[in-house]
């Protein structure tokens, strides 16, 4: 149960050598899984306080007779179950993707065929704020990947751009090819984010604004999922932004291979 524990002698002896190497390389992997466990656990024990805390509340205030069982007290609860509920799924999704449980089903997606159904999806939050979607993709532009978790993952880059957009903005969506990779970038013009925070962005639970609720910024998981999805993928997922002027998510496949 030691995880981490490496063996430091070298051997002159190649096949010696060679397990030696696997030995510690699989001590470094047990240790990296038993410490993400122990993060998971901690992240759950603390995303799911404050629902339940409320939950409890809630209906001790109308069992003890302090509030009247109302449909409005009723509907506040049943958010909070709503919320624990989509908590969880999300969770066991990341978990999933973290842990190569759950196989792609890859296939050659058209990006501006994808483009213009999430212009659909999303047409009327662009319109709330009067956001323009500009895609800059032609048809037969190819990302190779599973069509539902790539689709995912411009649902959760495209809902955070409106999110932190100004009212009457813009967010581009950009494809480019070379000879082995497909770079996706979903580009806003909103608030941006602080340099301090960039590192800690793709982390499960992580919020750039710590006062803001989960009704309004999200539970903070949807990033995790991303990352989650492009590396399941082989590939990389980036950002670049400044204060006030807005922020770059950049998104790289491997293009289809005979591997």
């Amino acid at each position: 149960g030691k995880y981490g524990t490496q063996i430091d002698q070298k051997s002159r002896n190649e096949e010696t050598q060679n397990l030696i190497d696997a030995i510690n390389d699989m001590s470094v992997k047990l240790q990296t899984e038993e410490k993400q466990k122990r993060q998971i656990t901690a992240d759950v024990a603390h995303e799911l306080r404050t629902p339940l805390s409320n939950l409890q509340g809630n209906l001790e205030a109308m069992l003890d007779g302090i509030w009247e069982p109302n449909q409005e007290k009723l509907l506040s609860c049943h958010e909070e179950i709503i919320r624990l509920a989509s908590i969880v799924q999300q969770m066991q999704v990341l978990y999933s993707l973290e842990n190569r449980n759950e196989q792609l089903e890859c296939e050659s997606i058209d990006f501006s065929v994808l483009c213009r159904s999430l212009s659909v999806d999303f047409a009327m939050k662009l319109e709330a704020k009067q956001i323009r979607l500009t895609v800059y993709a032609k048809k037969g532009d190819i990302v190779w990947g599973d069509r539902y978790k790539i689709r995912q993952c411009m649902i959760n880059l495209i809902s955070n751009a409106i999110q932190y957009s100004d009212v009457g903005g813009e967010i581009e969506l950009h494809i480019s090819n070379d000879d082995q990779y497909t770079t996706i970038l979903v580009k806003d013009h909103g608030v941006g984010i602080p340099a301090d925070e960039l590192p800690n962005l793709f982390e499960r639970f992580y919020r750039v604004d710590k006062s803001r609720s989960t009704k309004t910024g999200g539970m903070g998981i949807g990033l995790s999922i991303t990352k989650a999805i492009v590396e399941r993928h082989g590939g990389m997922i980036s950002v670049e932004s400044t204060p006030g002027k807005g922020s770059t998510f950049i998104m790289t496949f491997p293009q289809k291979s005979e591997k």
